[in-house]
């Protein structure tokens, strides 16, 4: 019995769990465990004898006792969330499982003590998430959000003050946008931090920050000190990596914020981050309404929404001017009561077809005022899904007075022939085939007479001149832009000729041609025109190039800003349906525009490669290899038997970015393991070859958007070269440029 006895001593000790044993009739405690004394903090000799009433506090004991005599009774077996309290006066939430025994012939009661503070805090903690994720959800002010943040902050165990601060772009500075706990006379020391201060400096790196005052230097340490703050924590809220807010808390209990604390304060800042980030969203809506609707407002086009029964809507105040009604009288006509008769079954057709989406092209329409008068109007209309419901937008510009000018034109038309023939310059009319139709007066060696129906470019003037003026004949008439050029004729004549085209009769076009004899002057400003030939040259050559940059955006910077605008989207979806989905949309578009900002920097250095500059085209070309073998793990070969170092520069640029455009368009779309490119130098020409091994494409199926090609051609034509591209599906392809040798020139040169 001894050796059962040690036995069961040992095992009673040894359990981790604390066990009290109480006589059931006087509540006094006869045995504790190891793990009891432990938990209480007392000597077992200390506790056995003694009341259980030593364990709780005195406003609790009502409820012991009652607690203590049903399970004494059997009429329970466990005490949830009971307050205990341990010699040192510090008190704790323990849970309590009781079961009856017979200890020495007299009734005692057993129990089994848990500390279950640390789990109740912990479950506290998550319904106050809880409770402000729901409160901000609804939250559609800024400051409000924030003072809902600090009233929940309050109930968090080691926070006592607390404070919200926005973070200021143009300054780099932090400004609080509300506290609590901190009295009045403090909020100038800590309502603002300029960018040098270290609260600042920690927010701006995103340095998540637990620590006592003395590690923010000295004036952190005289400002806690009157405020009584023992702990601080800095917690930067980040959004799209930059900086935009901060949550600050101090606590005046602890030395350290308790890690369950922490948690909750870190998961309230993310909500607040989430809170301002939709908020600002929210505004930009709300700024790019105010911005259409005042665009559409104060435009100088007629606007106007009308629902698919042909109902007005909405009328912008330019509409209301054109027909002079007010917008409550506006809002009660239909497009067939302002449609003049003589168009309403046109018009009626025409919006059958604008509701099926079939044609939008802009229409002329004759129209009544309010007061009786015909207006004509050019109308656009477009239908549109608007929350739900269709509507169709119409645009329409007021051309009566451009009408009406055009028919006083026919009306003076015959004085300006009278005009005409008598100018002293000659003065031609031709249609779009360059036939004369018209002539004020003949020229040297031709008459008036001799000039009508005949093509007077090939006729009259020299094989080059001839080409030039029908080019710019066809020009004026594609663009109805007046085209000013310079011919010469078979008689060894020059002239300034303005080609203007005319307005358009039914399928007529002709342009009118005003022929200045200018052959003393042209002799005399043949240097002059030399050198704007030259200047004209080298605008091309820089207007060109910025096209090419262009391209180069289009193909990769915008697409991946569009992608992640499109990612960005679905992630302000689907954040409320499927948080792991919108985390997961949210972490791709975040890739897509590092990308993006790596591929501006590429763009930026890559207007003129440094690597060009530094170790020349071949050296160039090798690391430009590199780089995409390390990001796309291709191999890549490079083979070349260049021997001419100084190339010129436009003729390197043109090579490495041909280089640079094949590469991509490889590694991006061919699939192909491997890529070579060769590079070698003729008596008078550079060859180019880039080849993979890859799916290949159909060349007459490339969209005319896509730049890449079309910029390893232009490339190539600014320079005099050519580009052959042969490809087929499955077929890999192969990029292969012929460029002329230019060397590099003194600067005299």
């Amino acid at each position: 019995m001894e050796q059962t006895h040690e036995q069961l001593s040992a095992i009673y000790d040894s359990i981790i769990d604390a066990l009290l044993v109480a006589d059931a009739e006087n509540r006094r405690l006869v045995r504790a465990n190891r793990a009891a004394c432990q938990m209480f903090g007392y000597e077992e000799h200390e506790l056995v004898g003694n009341s259980i009433a030593m364990l709780h506090p005195p406003e609790d004991l009502e409820q012991v006792y009652r607690y203590f005599d049903a399970m004494a009774k059997g009429q329970a077996r466990s005490a949830m969330d009971l307050r205990c309290r341990r010699k040192d006066g510090s008190e704790f939430l323990a849970e309590v499982l009781a079961n009856r025994l017979t200890l020495g012939g007299r009734a005692c009661l057993i129990g089994i003590f848990r500390d279950v503070t640390e789990a109740r805090e912990a479950a506290d903690l998550l319904r106050i998430q809880r409770d402000l994720a729901a409160s901000l959800a609804a939250a559609d002010d800024l400051h409000l959000a924030c003072t809902t943040i600090l009233k929940t902050l309050r109930r968090i165990p080691g926070v006592d003050i607390s404070g919200v601060y926005l973070f200021d772009q143009a300054t780099g500075g932090l400004n609080m946008v509300c506290a609590d706990g901190v009295p009045d006379s403090a909020l100038s020391e800590i309502g603002h931090f300029a960018p040098d201060r270290i609260f600042t400096q920690m927010v701006t790196k995103g340095k998540l920050t637990y620590a006592r005052p003395e590690e923010f230097g000295a004036a952190a340490v005289e400002t806690c000190q009157r405020l009584g703050v023992k702990s601080l924590a800095i917690i930067p809220i980040w959004h799209e990596q930059r900086p935009i807010a901060a949550l600050g808390a101090g606590s005046r209990r602890q030395d350290d914020i308790p890690v369950n604390s922490r948690h909750t304060l870190e998961t309230i800042a993310s909500q607040l981050g989430a809170v301002i980030a939709r908020l600002e969203a929210e505004q930009a809506i709300r700024d790019a309404e105010q911005r259409f609707f005042n665009l559409v407002e104060h435009s100088a086009s007629g606007y106007a929404e009308l629902d698919p029964q042909g109902r007005v809507v909405y009328v912008n105040q330019k509409a209301l001017e054109i027909f002079g009604y007010t917008r409550e009288e506006a809002l009660r006509q239909t497009y067939d009561s302002i449609v003049d008769a003589a168009d309403r079954q046109r018009a009626s057709e025409n919006w059958q077809q604008t509701l099926a989406g079939a044609h939008w092209e802009p229409r002329e329409y004759k129209v009544r005022a309010r007061d009786g008068s015909l207006r004509e109007i050019l109308l656009t209309a477009v239908p549109l899904s608007l929350r739900g419901r269709l509507v169709v937008q119409a645009s329409f510009l007021d051309i009566t007075e451009r009408r009406r000018a055009e028919r006083a034109l026919g009306e003076q038309e015959s004085r300006l022939r009278l005009l005409l023939e008598n100018l002293p310059d000659m003065v031609l009319i031709c249609d779009q085939n360059g036939t004369i139709t018209y002539a004020n007066h003949g020229g040297q060696g031709i008459t008036k007479e001799q000039l009508l129906g005949t093509v007077g470019a090939k006729n009259l003037l020299t094989p080059e001149a001839s080409r030039v003026a029908l080019d710019s004949l066809s020009r004026a008439m594609s663009t109805g832009e007046i085209q000013v050029v310079e011919v010469e004729d078979v008689f060894d004549r020059w002239w300034l000729s303005r080609v203007v085209p005319l307005p358009a009769t039914d399928d007529r076009r002709e342009a009118m041609i005003i022929c200045t004899d200018v052959t003393e002057q042209k002799r005399a400003s043949q240097a002059i025109a030399k050198e704007q030939r030259l200047l004209r040259h080298l605008l091309d050559l820089h207007e060109r190039e910025r096209r090419m940059v262009a391209y180069e955006i289009h193909d990769g910077f915008a697409q991946q800003i569009t992608a992640a605008l499109y990612n960005l989207e679905s992630f302000r979806r689907l954040k409320d349906q499927d948080s792991k989905k919108a985390s997961d949309v949210f972490n791709t578009a975040l890739s897509m525009l590092r990308a993006a900002v790596d591929e501006t920097r590429r763009l930026i250095s890559g207007l003129r490669p440094p690597a060009l500059e530094e170790l020349g085209l071949v050296a160039a070309i090798e690391c430009l290899a590199a780089e995409f073998r390390q990001r796309h793990g291709v191999e890549i070969e490079f083979i070349h038997d260049l021997e001419t170092e100084q190339l010129a520069q436009p003729l390197e640029t043109a090579i490495f970015r041909v280089v640079q455009e094949a590469l991509t368009n490889a590694c991006r779309h061919s699939r192909s393991p491997k890529v070579r490119i060769e590079l070698f130098e003729g008596v008078d020409k550079i060859t180019v070859l880039v080849k993979d091994w890859g799916v290949g494409f159909e060349l007459n199926n490339v969209a005319q958007e896509r730049y890449g090609l079309r910029g390893i051609r232009e490339r190539a034509r600014l320079l005099g070269g050519q580009v052959t591209i042969s490809t087929a599906p499955g077929q890999g392809t192969e990029v292969f440029v012929e460029l002329p040798l230019i060397l590099r020139q003194t600067e005299s040169d």
